[in-house]
Parts: structure tokens; C-alpha cells; sequence
């Protein structure tokens, strides 16, 4: 069997002459889990609630939602990324990269927090909802600082429902 001579894209700099290590979290990298618990509390639509802190470097992978019971008033919840440093931006754009739907950023133009960045608002019942399913929607989007995962309300009214719900990101191991 011959080896393959075709390499993933992080794989590629550490072939040939380059040597270069791959990014950590993309080649051996530590899974991080970050579990919440969000009590809510009748917060009107439109609500957005900072639920868990995602450090600078964190590489998404996956996370689910589940609430106590289905939201009360066909209330809908989505989930999205915030700065953590409260500036109105999830990237600086110091530097080239990624946007969490996978499209270039450019230098110079900061990238405005996004409450639906990671899965769009949709009714949220007991039952397991993932959301960063696809490109897209955040799947491998690296962040460049450190930023907050956001919860926001839709439609009407929650109630006293318990959200609880995990991210589960990659870091330089």
C-alpha cells in the first residue's frame, strides 16, 4: 500500500522544506468542554445573555442546547458570539482570517458581535438542539479573541424555563 502523498491543509506546512508545526488546535489539539446553565427569569424578546467565555484560539467544534421544557410563548432562542471586551466586535481584524461563517476578513474592518452566528433563532423545547453544524454556522471557526457565547431571545417572552446546554472547542494542546 503506497502512503499518500496528498496532505490536509494543516498538514501541509510541516511537509517538505517548510517543517512548520500545524497550529495546535488543529493537529493534537485539547478538547475543551464548556458547559452552562442559563435560569431564566421572564427576560422580553431580544434578550441576549452571555452564557460562556470562549478563550483567544479556541477552535469550534460542536455544542447542544436543551431547556427544561419548551420555551413559553413560542419563544425561540439563538446562538451567537460577542466580544468579551464589550466593543461591539467578536474580531478585531488585527490580522487575516476567518469570519464564523467561513468568508475572509478583512484588515482593518472589525467584525460586529453576531447573535446568530452559531445556529438562528428556532423554538427550543427538552430535547437536545446542536447548533456550529455546519461551516457556515461557526463549525471550525477559530476565535481571535477572547469572546462570549450568546443566547438571544426571540419572539416572545421566556419564562421561567432552565436552558442548560455545552460548546466544546479545540486549544493548542
Amino acid at each position: 500500500m503506497a502512503i499518500g502523498t496528498v496532505y490536509s491543509d494543516a498538514l501541509e506546512s510541516q511537509v517538505g522544506v517548510n517543517n512548520t508545526p500545524a497550529p495546535g488546535n488543529l493537529s493534537r489539539a485539547k478538547l475543551i468542554t464548556a458547559p452552562f446553565i442559563w435560569t431564566c427569569a421572564a427576560e422580553a424578546s431580544g434578550t441576549t445573555v452571555n452564557v460562556a467565555v470562549l478563550p483567544k484560539g479556541a477552535r469550534i467544534i460542536s455544542g447542544v442546547l436543551a431547556a427544561s421544557a419548551t420555551l413559553a410563548n413560542s419563544a425561540t432562542l439563538a446562538v451567537g458570539i460577542a466580544g468579551k471586551d464589550n466593543n461591539g466586535y467578536y474580531d478585531d481584524a488585527t490580522a487575516a482570517g476567518l469570519k464564523t461563517d467561513g468568508s475572509a476578513v478583512t484588515v482593518g474592518t472589525p467584525v460586529a458581535d453576531a447573535t446568530a452566528a452559531f445556529k438562528a433563532a428556532a423554538a427550543q423545547g427538552a430535547t437536545q438542539v446542536p447548533f456550529c453544524i455546519t461551516s457556515a454556522l461557526g463549525y471550525g471557526y477559530e476565535t481571535q479573541k477572547e469572546c462570549y457565547l450568546t443566547l438571544t431571545t426571540g419572539t416572545g417572552a421566556v419564562t421561567t424555563e432552565v436552558v442548560r446546554g455545552h460548546i466544546i472547542y479545540a486549544l493548542d494542546s
